[in-house]
């Protein structure tokens, strides 16, 4: 797995020094809900709408296991090019938690991509995401 970062520097934040890893947006973008429980893990839909997104948590692992750092030393945010400000997704003392349940829900949509016995289900839930899908073709849209 490898991915394409858009910036990376080194800050201290809070008094600590750490790594900051940011993804550009010139439109929208989900940040994780705050309070996210074991629950809303159970399925592919929950995980979605209380995660949003696992593209920065997977920059921050990838990132940590190639520069052999802890992630714990990893902060990971977006850049919204049309408010000019940043929001981070591990900003607070719940940080490590929002980690590991990221970690967790990463695995549980692994194994089910990976499964043969579960078929691959199309998500129809936002018509945005299937206008720049290059995989369109596999669901026949």
């Amino acid at each position: 797995i490898k991915g394409k970062i858009d910036r990376v520097d080194e800050r201290l934040l809070d008094g600590k020094k750490r790594i900051v890893i940011l993804d550009y947006k010139s439109g929208r973008y989900i940040l994780p809900r705050k309070n996210i429980t074991e629950g809303d893990l159970a399925g592919r839909r929950g995980i979605k709408k209380a995660l949003g997104s696992f593209q920065l948590p997977l920059y921050a692992y990838l990132f940590s296991k190639s520069q052999k750092i802890s992630s714990c030393n990893i902060q990971v945010g977006f850049y919204s090019l049309r408010e000019i400000k940043e929001e981070f997704l591990f900003h607070d003392k719940n940080g490590e938690y929002l980690s590991r349940i990221f970690t967790t829900a990463a695995g549980r949509i692994v194994s089910e991509i990976l499964c043969p016995d579960i078929d691959f289900v199309r998500d129809d839930s936002d018509e945005y995401y299937c206008h720049y899908c290059p995989f369109s073709a596999l669901c026949k849209r």
